[in-house]
């Protein structure tokens, strides 16, 4: 955004602008390009030493073995219930197949081999939910035993999650901070020096030697239509 200005304010300069007008335009325009590169740098401090920081804190700090699970098991029975559906579909085929006169061996053959395959994929299925279901039923002991735990650490642990938040927030504060950076005072300096070069008077006098009424013109005499 910052650097679409600057290039703006370079193309704006091209226009007529006079004598300080011009010098102190495009001076300014060199001291804006210093908020530029800092306003990148603050971008890329901000992910560096916060975002990437409570991202790390976050992937850490949490345990997720019987979240992963959890999740195991919730698609071992989605994958369950979509092959038996399958299956449902294959046998009411097979039904159809069976008692149709006009089908012929080898479409009825098909259609048992269907109902085959689809009632071992089911087996398979139910034999992953259901080892999934025991992994955690053997493990909701530990886990609960676990919890009681972490309730228990419950205060300690929230206090470091909110030291961490202070820490990180110490950090936003420094990124963005302006006092010890250097380019902020070179800014305001180059800002001082070009502002202090602007002066009307001398603009509108250059302009009046050079266009305007001081200027040597040879103004046309014109001829009196009535003599």
């Amino acid at each position: 955004m910052l650097k679409d200005l600057v290039n703006e304010l370079e193309r704006c300069s091209k226009s007529l602008q006079l004598k300080t007008n011009r010098v102190v335009w495009l001076e300014s325009v060199k001291a804006i390009e210093k908020l530029a590169e800092r306003t990148d740098d603050i971008a890329d401090n901000i992910k560096k030493n916060v975002i990437d920081e409570l991202v790390n804190y976050k992937k850490f700090s949490y345990d997720k073995s019987f979240r992963h699970v959890k999740k195991a098991k919730d698609e071992a029975k989605v994958a369950y219930h979509h092959t038996s559906g399958k299956l449902h579909r294959a046998k009411r085929a097979e039904d159809i197949t069976s008692s149709d006169v006009s089908s012929s061996d080898e479409e009825k053959n098909k259609a048992k081999s269907c109902v085959d395959r689809y009632e071992k994929e089911k087996e398979k299925c139910k034999n992953v939910y259901a080892k999934l279901i025991n992994d955690m039923e053997s493990k909701k002991s530990a886990y609960q035993g676990e919890m009681f735990k972490i309730l228990g650490r419950a205060d300690d642990f929230e206090r470091k999650r909110l030291e961490h938040f202070k820490l990180m927030f110490t950090a936003l504060q420094q990124v963005t901070s302006i006092e010890n950076d250097t380019r902020h005072t070179e800014m305001l300096e180059k800002f001082q020096r070009a502002i202090s070069k602007h002066n009307a008077d001398s603009d509108i006098e250059f302009f009046n030697k050079n266009y305007g009424c001081e200027t040597r013109t040879k103004w046309p005499d014109f001829e009196d239509v009535h003599q």
